[in-house]
C-alpha cells in the first residue's frame, strides 16, 4: 500500500470519528514502580488482540485476545507493522495501556484528536467490525503497514481540515 494509499485510509478512518465512539479508560494514570522480574499488561480500547509490542531489553511478541503482553523491562513499544502506535515508560497501577497513555495524556482525556483517531484506526482494523467483543487486528492490515515506517504521534495531522 503507498504512502498517499495509507494516508487516505488513515484519513477516512479519522473523518469516520463522528460516526464511532472512542473508548475511554476513566482515571488518571497512576503509575506504581514494578518490583517484579515480570512485567504484564494488556493494551486495551477495547482488548486489542495481534499488536506487535518489544520490550525495554529487545524481546517481542503480539498481545494475545485479551490484549495480554509481558516483557521483564520497560519502556514497551507498540505498533502495528511499521506504524508505531507509541510506547509507555511506566506501568500504570491497572496494568492497562490506554491509547491515552501512548499519548502521555490523562484517560478521561477522550476529545483529544490523536487520541481518537488512533481509537478509530483500531476499531477499523477490527477483524469483525465487532467491538464489543475485543479487537482482533487483521493480518492483511499489519502486513500493508509492514511496508511503512511512521509514528502514530499526530494521527489527526493525516486528517483533511
Amino acid at each position: 500500500m503507498t504512502h498517499k494509499k495509507i494516508q487516505l485510509l488513515t484519513a477516512l478512518i479519522t473523518s469516520s470519528l463522528l460516526l464511532v465512539g472512542c473508548g475511554g479508560g476513566g482515571g488518571s494514570t497512576e503509575t506504581t514502580p514494578i518490583t517484579s522480574s515480570e512485567i504484564s499488561g494488556q493494551f486495551v480500547d477495547s482488548f486489542v488482540e495481534n499488536v506487535d509490542y518489544q520490550c525495554g531489553d529487545g524481546s517481542f511478541g503480539v498481545t494475545d485476545i485479551n490484549g495480554s503482553f509481558t516483557c521483564t523491562t520497560l519502556p514497551v513499544s507498540f505498533s502495528l507493522g511499521g506504524l508505531h502506535l507509541g510506547k509507555v515508560l511506566f506501568m500504570p497501577r491497572d496494568k492497562q495501556i490506554f491509547p491515552q497513555d501512548l499519548f502521555g495524556l490523562d484517560r478521561n482525556n477522550t476529545t483529544d484528536r490523536d487520541v481518537a483517531a488512533m481509537a478509530v484506526l483500531l476499531q477499523s482494523c477490527d477483524d469483525d467490525n465487532n467491538s464489543n467483543n475485543g479487537l482482533k487486528i487483521k493480518n492483511q492490515i499489519k502486513d500493508a503497514f509492514a511496508e511503512q515506517d511512521f509514528n502514530a504521534d499526530n494521527l489527526s495531522t493525516y486528517e483533511d481540515d
